[in-house]
């Protein structure tokens, strides 16, 4: 079994103006601890209706891209600071995986 290149897709659900998404770059070989030191800007119009997805798949370069685990979090519920994230796999169950981020809130 070939040991995967995990990239993190980010995407933003809530009105029609909140709706993004973006990825990481993937991480060549390293399932085990990859580190992405990347930095997403988002600009949130209504927050009270706006959920983030967090979904961490393994890149194929021939083929679809393989889920290894996600989380959805209410943007209002996101805590400011260095947090580890728990992942959920395809059945829903917790997985040992998380990310660990660094969420920074900016109100203009």
């Amino acid at each position: 079994r070939d040991i995967v290149d995990p990239y993190v897709e980010i995407s933003v659900f809530g009105i029609k103006s909140d709706h993004n998404k973006t990825r990481t770059p993937s991480v060549r070989n390293n399932g085990l601890n990859p580190i992405w030191d990347f930095k997403i800007t988002l600009d949130i119009d209504c927050p009270d209706l706006c959920l983030i997805l967090f979904e961490v798949r393994d890149e194929d370069r021939y083929g679809l891209s393989t889920f290894l685990g996600q989380t959805c979090i209410p943007f209002n519920l996101l805590q400011l600071g260095y947090r580890h994230i728990k992942l959920k796999g395809q059945d829903g169950d917790y997985i040992h995986g998380t990310l660990f981020v660094h969420i920074k809130i900016d109100d203009l």
